[in-house]
């Protein structure tokens, strides 16, 4: 994904998603997001970067690669095990097998995955980072 992809389709459709709940429920809320490159964390002069502080977005940062403490990675990992060994003739099967496995992912098997984040950060602080094996992901 390039800045300009994101600035322009991604992050305008969050930064109205996130002003709308937050006048709805009369909460904060955060735009977690990781340092990728695409979504124009390292140049303070990147205008896409303008837009979040203009929307006075709160982050919650992450590092680019931390796919141990994104739970979002154990989901993908859901799918791709449902998909293993299928055989798909287009790319249009295939995207289509990929939604649907998308949307069988049930929300206890979110929820499960969620609950073990406070294990999964003790555990990387004591192993210095290295990677986290569970049997959940």
């Amino acid at each position: 994904m390039t800045q300009k992809y994101y600035a322009e389709q991604v992050l305008p459709k969050h930064i109205e998603t996130i002003k709308r709940l937050e006048e709805r429920h009369q909460h904060r809320y955060m735009l977690q997001k990781n340092n990728d490159e695409s979504h124009g964390t390292r140049s303070l002069q990147n205008p896409y970067r303008r837009l979040k502080i203009n929307a006075n977005l709160e982050l919650l940062l992450h590092p680019t690669q931390s796919p141990d403490l994104n739970p979002i990675e154990s989901i993908w990992e859901i799918v791709k095990e449902r998909l293993r060994g299928g055989t798909w003739h287009t790319l249009k099967e295939f995207k289509e097998a990929i939604l649907r496995e998308w949307r069988h992912v049930s929300q206890k098997e979110v929820r499960r995955r969620i609950r073990e984040m406070p294990w999964r950060c003790r555990k990387l602080c004591i192993n210095n980072g290295d990677r986290i094996r569970s049997n959940l992901w």
